[in-house]
């Protein structure tokens, strides 16, 4: 029987646990890279489509805005003013503003998130 030296084969199988180690960072690394480069692609490129939105049909950067932020800000507004709306009742009924404290509270966030023509051009 051939007799086997177990000390290098050791040694072999943990040089190639740290080249596996090794390539699990490089990997990683690469993947950040990537990542950021795809990043600044989509950015640029976003960007481009802006700089010709002086073209028939182009989006407006409002345009954009209105539909990306606003419009859900809006929806956010409308069931927040709700719940303030209800929370206040106590002390609009006594007063007799029920009629303001809901055109404050939910009319207006309701009529400025689903009202409004898209595109909006008084923005």
């Amino acid at each position: 029987m051939a007799s086997v030296d177990h000390s290098s084969t050791s040694a072999i199988v943990g040089q190639a646990h740290f080249d596996e180690s090794f390539e699990g960072e490089e990997k990683s690394m690469w993947l950040k890279k990537a990542f950021i480069v795809g990043v600044i692609v989509l950015v640029m490129g976003g960007s481009g489509s802006v700089s010709w939105s002086g073209q028939p049909g182009g989006a407006r950067v409002q345009d954009i805005v209105d539909l990306v932020v606003l419009r859900p800000v809006g929806v956010v507004a409308t069931v927040a003013g709700a719940c303030l709306f209800v929370l206040t009742l106590p002390f609009t009924v006594p007063t007799r503003s029920v009629d303001k404290s809901a055109q404050n509270f939910v009319v207006a966030p309701f009529n400025y998130t689903f009202s409004r023509p898209f595109p909006d051009k008084n923005l």
